[in-house]
């Protein structure tokens, strides 16, 4: 039950955060962030990350390795291009 709490908790504090900065999106409308327009819907692209990641902790768990060692072979997906310094430093990935 506290896991699930944790969970419920992060996902409302994460939702709450992505209302704000669409309101900020929608409130600035000419503002030029420089955002790629697939980072434009962020429940999506948050989607993606927390998919690559349990892929990637997976991989690791099934092959005996603990989260802190280094992966071969993992490929970060295209939508995840302009964060992939992020998640072969997070990650570990060779």
């Amino acid at each position: 039950l506290l896991e699930k709490g944790y969970v419920v908790r992060t996902t409302i504090r994460s939702e709450s955060r992505i209302d704000e900065i669409k309101k900020a999106m929608n409130k600035y409308p000419n503002l030029d962030l420089n955002v790629p327009s697939h980072f434009i819907n962020l429940d999506t692209i948050s989607q993606l990350i927390i998919d690559f990641n349990s892929s990637v902790w997976k991989k690791k768990k099934d092959n005996g390795l603990s989260l802190k060692s280094a992966i071969y072979g993992v490929e970060i997906p295209k939508e995840l291009e302009i964060i992939s310094v992020a998640l072969v430093r997070m990650h570990n990935l060779e």
